[in-house]
């Protein structure tokens, strides 16, 4: 009986390795590109003056401008990502708190700052106040998942799009779309980086060809 069951951990164990290298491989990627983004916003003059020895000398002005609103938007969207996990956080401890679990404010901080993973992130902040609720009852584990449920649905739907709006200046509705389409193309890490890669392609898009087309006419 005993070699059994160490047989079946075994197989288990070995049967989950893949899965624990594809997550840990998507969320180190994810934190790889936030960084990289953090510090570009943080300090764009030296990135800055890179990119714009690429270019030819008679479109540096431009570049230089274009690349100086590149990183304006891209402060904004980490104040927008910033701000969005704040509310899910109090909104998640404010929850717990009202369902009785304890240590909510913990739960909820770390609901906070898992949010800022897509997909994936909602389910590891969860994963530990579905803990703290079962040890009461299941019952109030169950109230518990509804709970994130519900607040991941608003999340998604209502307020990363309308922040992105008021700090980012894109459409819910666009921001939303391009989501979708980036998680079909590239899956997780495709949805993690698509409200930035929105944000950028918005800015070249404006600066390269609608100013230049209203110019020309």
């Amino acid at each position: 009986m005993r070699t059994r069951m160490n047989q079946q951990l075994v197989e288990v164990v070995s049967g989950s390795l893949p899965l624990l290298n594809n997550v840990f491989g998507i969320l180190s990627g994810m934190f790889l590109v936030i960084f990289a983004g953090f510090f570009v916003a943080v300090s764009p003059a030296t990135y800055r003056r890179g990119m714009e020895l690429l270019v030819p000398a008679s479109h540096r002005a431009l570049a230089a401008d274009v690349l100086s609103e590149i990183a304006t938007t891209l402060r904004h969207w980490i104040k927008g990502a910033a701000t969005a996990m704040l509310i899910i956080g109090v909104l998640n401890a404010v929850g717990l708190t009202a369902l009785g679990v304890p240590a909510a404010l913990a739960l909820g901080l770390f609901a906070g700052l898992m949010a800022f993973i897509p997909f994936l992130g909602p389910v590891l902040g969860m994963i530990p106040a579905l803990g703290v609720a079962l040890t009461i009852s299941p019952q109030k584990a169950l109230y518990v998942f509804f709970l994130y449920l519900a607040i991941q649905v608003v999340e998604s739907n209502l307020i990363t799009p309308l922040l992105m709006k008021g700090m980012v200046k894109l459409e819910p509705a666009l921001t939303i779309l391009f989501q979708a389409f980036m998680a079909a193309l590239f899956g997780i890490l495709g949805l993690a980086l698509a409200v930035p890669l929105l944000a950028i392609l918005k800015v070249l898009v404006n600066r390269l060809y609608v100013e230049r087309v209203a110019n020309a006419h």
